[in-house]
């Protein structure tokens, strides 16, 4: 199978007309000689003849280039530079919309129209380096057929091998230099060593810089090295005519030429679609884990730590993501978890991302998306490899009859979780024997055995990996640059060859291989069309890791024949993650601002700009551009819909809600709609501001009504409560409650998928299916003090704790699950505590009353009030859009009410379970008939707690004479006043 590569796709046409266009029509036809100096030949003098070198040559010096840039930017929709910073160009293509194919082709037209002949293509890595040397094998006879049998001549900088560089310098062909970063960045580097005899006594570098060279950077995020790195020194070194710089992720930027970013690559089909398996782990909090999440220092504050624990809630510890600063300590931040005593955060490091984690008697350094204390990670693991090979599975299903191979990727925490070197050779790490396992139970299942009917299931044929460890190891002999072995190992040295070099052959169905491990060898700059399914076991932490990660199964797939599919649903490509996928969606959007530089949600120019929409009877959508989106945006500004930051305000969501959004008459029709559309995403996420806020303020008047002071004379006094039960009564209740609680869950996981929706104002998430849980291995740390964690918690004697944990006879659900069975423990003893206490509870008066002051002016937000002429108070606050809300309206035009009253917030209840603060008190307007009611939408589902402090209040009104009454709606308390 040969891959067919398609001509002249718009956005691939776009990326290299870019690059021609910034040198308009200078230099056409034209080359530059200088002198090559002769070498010496031994037992002989300087040979008498003089070579010739041949270099590029540019007639555009300094502002020269500026009005080019700024034409080819302004045909992109990018707005245009005002000044000249070197000939430094960036073209940003999203990772898997052909950014290789594109800048080879372009070496091709730069030398067909201006005569370019001296190129150097700089790559971060081997791995890159190994895929431009395929492409361009796979690209020779496609370009060869679109001009005229001219083909580039390639080889790789190879320090052994320096006279090379020489017939760089002087053939008069296309001349393509393939150099790593990391053989040229060393100032002691043999590239510049003058004493070279084959380069007559010069070093590789002046050679190469005489020709003037047009460099060709891949990945310069990874090459440069920063703004004063050495890699960056290296490009400068070579005296580039013009550097072109291609990544989907931009950091030193002089001047944009084009973008193709993930926002265009979507909305245009470019990329396959994305689908996120998230685990959500449930009852797997019996350890003290910490996954650091991120580590910032905001200008003025000390550096703080974004960092995942198991946090203790009312209903049970939970996951939760909480800030951090040095000092703190983990029990605190948990809520009081004895589990992480001890446990305190020492140096954070914002530069490099890492966070000292201060243990008893030791230290640990952790890395971002690093994880300490994790008593689930190996069995996540094989949850995650199985569930990544299930998915395999059902995508082979459908892509065998239509001629697509289906491929998968996994990257490892750590190489020898996979491949374990050792002076006998490689062998089978944990994953490998944990992957070969699942594969063989899933192979196994009736759905999936027509795979699997002419060829019998091979779970060790299936898998293989690359890492960069090979290079010392596994790696064919002949690659003396990449290799220092002899290659012994001639399977890893086939597996190397398919993954690396031959990804057409990788792609035959008879090639077993088609589960691929790597650590991060693969992660920039390899991919293969056919990856499907990415799983990524614990290593979606570090900057830009995550899409980098996903980026390696971008592109779109191919078929037996090379032909690229966009069928729908067929360009799919599903991650499996270690977290549920609203939280994958949250960390992908947070990498891609940080990436861009451009916060979601506001409006720019940059975004109108880049708006695409489409238009009848053309093949591909247009783009706003430039000039019409300065227009919106001024109007916009004008119009106050955007503040200076570009977000939007209320007035925006006004002009949305009226379908009155201010456009430029020159929009055409379905560039309105476009914009329109935006508008209303950009409006959906609005937060209310401080303008919607009104005062509450005191209807003096009324409070000092005779109704208001009675009502208040009675409402408000104040009790205290008595108790009566013994230790023996709250033991053997709780007994009781831990009798009959379930047995407690064992830790699993369950997966949720949804699809990504990558837009200009978010990620959002479209949900999809919910899979079956899967068990994810028993407990089998050290047992925590249980009886001391439950002590601590329920304010109980440990005396008393352990009669109810003996006499229940349910210790030994704490050796399968302890945090789980501390939680059915402290339920049974809340439940017990709440009978013993609130069943024959009794208050009595203290003399003592609540202050009118409670009630004083406050600021609300106006949806949340409601006008009320009956209230001591000119609007009353609910909380409750359908059971407070009309029972404030009703109560407020009731004939039988003279006053009523919201009690405020501070009118608390003792109760033996904390404060109770009821809803409403009324009087009668023809009677001296006084109530207090709570309302509720259902008092049947009320939780445990609630539930008791309600009956503590009857209690409580009990004593002061009051009825009390529990109402769903006004017209049940008015049928209480009347009937009073």
């Amino acid at each position: 199978m040969k891959f067919v590569f398609e001509n002249d796709l718009p956005h691939q046409r776009a990326a290299i007309d870019a690059a021609l266009g910034v040198f308009g029509d200078a230099t056409a036809g034209s080359q530059a000689t200088f002198t090559v100096a002769p070498l010496e030949i031994a037992g002989q003098m300087e040979l008498a003849q003089k070579g010739v070198g041949i270099g590029n040559v540019c007639s555009l010096e300094g502002d020269d280039w500026l009005p080019h840039i700024q034409a080819v930017q302004q045909a992109n929709a990018l707005e245009p530079d005002t000044a000249f910073g070197g000939a430094d160009f960036t073209i940003e293509m999203e990772t898997g919309t052909g950014k290789t194919y594109v800048y080879l082709r372009t070496i091709i037209e730069l030398n067909r129209r201006h005569g370019f002949s001296k190129f150097v293509i700089v790559v971060p890595s081997v791995a890159i380096r190994e895929g431009v040397k395929k492409s361009i094998e796979q690209t020779r006879e496609h370009f060869a057929s679109q001009f005229d049998g001219v083909k580039l001549k390639n080889f790789v900088y190879d320090r052994g091998k320096l006279g090379r560089v020489r017939e760089f310098a002087i053939a008069a062909d296309i001349q393509v230099m393939i150099v790593t970063i990391q053989s040229i960045n060393s100032a002691n580097n043999v590239f510049y060593d003058p004493n070279q005899e084959a380069l007559g006594d010069q070093a590789a570098a002046e050679w190469v810089a005489k020709t003037r060279p047009i460099l060709i950077v891949d990945e310069p995020q990874s090459v440069e090295g920063g703004l004063k790195g050495a890699g960056r020194k290296a490009l400068a070194a070579m005296n580039p005519l013009a550097m072109f710089k291609y990544t989907a992720t931009p950091v030193n930027v002089v001047h944009t030429l084009y973008r193709l970013d993930a926002f265009d690559a979507f909305q245009l089909g470019l990329v396959k679609r994305i689908w996120v398996d998230g685990a959500s782990i449930r009852d797997a909090t019996n350890s003290s884990f910490v996954r650091l999440i991120d580590v910032e220092a905001r200008k003025g504050h000390a550096p703080r730590a974004r960092i995942e624990i198991h946090k203790q809630f009312g209903g049970g510890p939970k996951p939760e993501q909480v800030w951090a600063h040095e000092g703190d300590t983990l029990e605190d931040l948990s809520g009081g978890r004895s589990l992480y005593a001890g446990l305190e955060l020492g140096h954070l490091d914002a530069g490099a991302n890492t966070m000292q984690l201060m243990l008893p008697g030791d230290i640990r350094t952790m890395s971002r998306g690093e994880t300490f204390g994790d008593d689930t990670g190996d069995s996540l693991a094989a949850a995650m490899i199985a569930r990544t090979i299930e998915h395999h599975f059902r995508t082979e299903l459908r892509n065998r009859p239509l001629g697509i191979k289906t491929l998968s990727l996994f990257f490892v925490p750590s190489v020898a979780d996979y491949r374990i070197y050792t002076d006998e050779g490689p062998r089978k790490g944990p994953l490998a024997e944990v992957f070969e396992r699942e594969y063989r139970k899933l192979a196994a299942r009736p759905e999936f055995k027509t795979l699997f009917v002419t060829t019998p299931p091979d779970a060790a044929a299936a898998h293989g990996g690359y890492f960069s460890q090979d290079k010392h190891s596994v790696t064919p002999f002949e690659d003396k640059e990449f290799s220092k072995s002899t290659g012994d190992d001639k399977v890893e040295e086939r597996t190397f060859d398919l993954i690396m070099r031959d990804k057409e052959k990788l792609l035959d169905e008879a090639v077993p291989l088609r589960f691929l491990f790597s650590h991060s060898a693969l992660r920039e700059g390899w991919d293969n069309p056919n990856v499907f399914q990415i799983c990524a076991l614990r290593e979606m932490g570090s900057e830009r890791s995550r899409r980098q990660s996903i980026g390696r199964g971008l592109r779109l797939p191919v078929d037996n024949h090379g032909l690229r599919r966009r069928d729908e649903g067929i360009a799919r490509l599903t991650v499996i993650a270690d977290t549920d996928y609203a939280t994958f969606a949250d960390e992908l959007q947070s990498e891609l601002e940080k990436e861009t530089k451009r916060p979601f949600g506001r409006a720019s120019v940059e975004v109108l700009a880049k708006l695409y929409y489409p238009v009848a009877g053309a093949n591909e959508p247009q783009v706003l551009g430039v000039h019409e989106a300065r227009a919106v945006f001024a109007g916009w500004e004008e119009a106050r819909l955007v503040d200076t930051l570009g977000r939007v305000t209320d007035a925006m969501r006004e002009a949305v809600a009226a379908k009155n959004v201010p456009l430029p008459q020159t929009l055409a029709p379905e560039a309105r709609i476009a914009v329109t559309a935006l508008a209303e995403r950009l409006t959906a996420k609005l937060i209310h501001n401080t303008e919607s806020k009104v005062l509450v303020e005191r209807r003096e008047e009324l409070i000092a009504s005779d109704a208001f002071r009675e009502l208040w004379a009675k409402v408000s006094a104040r009790t205290r409560y008595r108790l009566e039960f013994t230790d023996d009564d709250l033991i053997a209740k709780a007994v009781e409650y831990l009798q009959k609680m379930p047995d407690p869950a064992t830790a699993r996981v369950t997966w949720a998928s949804a699809e990504l929706i990558i837009a200009r104002d978010g990620v959002d998430t479209k949900k999809g299916t919910i899979a079956a849980s899967r068990h994810i291995g028993g407990f089998t740390g050290p047992m925590p003090d249980i009886l001391s964690e439950l002590a601590a918690r329920t304010n109980l004697p440990r005396k008393i704790v352990a009669q109810i944990l003996v006499q229940s006879n349910r210790l030994d659900w704490a050796k399968a699950n302890p945090s789980a069975f501390v939680e059915l423990t402290h339920k049974a003893i809340a439940l017990a505590r709440r009978d013993v206490l609130t069943h024959g509870i009794t208050y009595e008066k203290t003399g003592k009353h609540f202050e009118q002051t409670l009630f004083e002016p406050f600021e609300a937000d106006a949806d949340d009030l409601v006008l009320v002429d009956r209230g001591p108070m000119t609007y009353v606050r609910v909380d409750s859009k359908t059971i407070e809300r009309p029972i404030a309206e009703t109560l407020d035009k009731a004939e039988p009410v003279g006053v009523f009253a919201k009690l405020p917030p501070d009118f608390k209840i003792d109760t033996p379970l904390g404060h109770y603060n009821p809803d409403w008190a009324v009087a009668a307007v023809a009677s001296r008939m006084h109530l207090v009611s709570e309302s509720k939408s259902d008092f049947s589902t009320l939780r445990y707690d609630e539930e008791a402090k309600i009956r503590c209040g009857e209690a409580h009104f009990k004593a002061l004479g009051i009825e009390y009454v529990k109402a769903v709606s006004a017209e049940e308390i008015l049928e209480a006043l009347v009937e009073g």
